[in-house]
């Protein structure tokens, strides 16, 4: 989508970009081993990825949609906190469709 002057409207600003990326932090390869280590852990691509509660920010944080993600909350809840914010976006990206005006 374009303004009045012919430029990109802006969708999200870089702290919503950040404070996103923050809420998904802590996820990695998952390991059977009874001590996972979160840079030891061998690629697996064949299982889910599981969450190092460590690595995780626990801080609160606003993350796109003004959404508020309270603290202390865990990997998974902070996951689906994003997932569910990202389906309801209020910009969706660019439309692969062509417009009324393409030719075919």
């Amino acid at each position: 989508m374009l303004d009045s002057n012919g430029l990109p409207i802006p969708t999200y600003d870089q702290d919503e970009i950040v404070q996103t990326a923050n809420a998904i932090t802590g996820w990695g390869y998952y390991s059977s081993v009874t001590n996972p280590s979160f840079y030891g852990a061998a690629a697996d691509f064949n299982d889910p990825m599981m969450s190092y509660a460590a690595y995780h920010d626990e801080t609160q944080k606003t993350i796109i949609n003004n959404i508020v993600v309270p603290a202390a909350q865990t990997a998974p809840a902070d996951l689906k906190t994003v997932l569910d914010a990202s389906s309801t976006t209020r910009t969706p990206g660019p439309s692969s469709a062509p417009s009324s005006s393409s030719a075919w």
